[in-house]
């Protein structure tokens, strides 16, 4: 199951900043997001009216709470910012590459301090190539 959900996360990954490198440069950002926020809306409820709930319908909701929400807004702001930077001009070849390693550094502290991930050497030599690597790609 891991691979699978690996190769999906990689596949959405890649179809998801070609795509977004690809809205037209007129058509207004939030209408883009709207359109693309109610065509997966219809997209997840038919997958959960397909999906078997031992004790109905109802029970896919049953655990969900303020969290929903608040992975809505991250969507919309991390959706809303790749429209912008490739707008921009960021060039596509590295767009992924820089946020996705910073937000990975970042993680990597957060995880540390307020979920007790543990940091080996071999992570912390790993940061600091990612540092270098950033710093190779942002060079031109």
């Amino acid at each position: 199951m891991q691979s699978i959900a690996l190769v999906l996360a990689i596949g959405g990954t890649v179809g998801y900043h070609l795509v977004t490198k690809l809205v037209p440069a007129g058509a207004n950002p939030i209408a883009m997001l709207f359109t693309a926020y109610v065509v997966g809306m219809m997209l997840c409820a038919a997958i959960l009216l397909v999906m078997p709930a031992e004790a109905g319908f109802r029970s896919h909701f049953a655990q969900v709470n303020w969290t929903a929400p608040a992975l809505a807004m991250s969507i919309v702001v991390i959706d809303l910012a790749f429209i912008l930077l490739y707008r921009s001009g960021f060039p596509l070849s590295i767009g992924a590459l820089v946020t996705q390693v910073s937000a990975a550094i970042a993680l990597l502290g957060l995880g540390y301090l307020f979920f007790r991930d543990r940091l080996s050497v071999t992570n912390i030599v790993g940061v600091a190539l990612c540092f270098a690597g950033l710093w190779l790609v942002n060079r031109d």
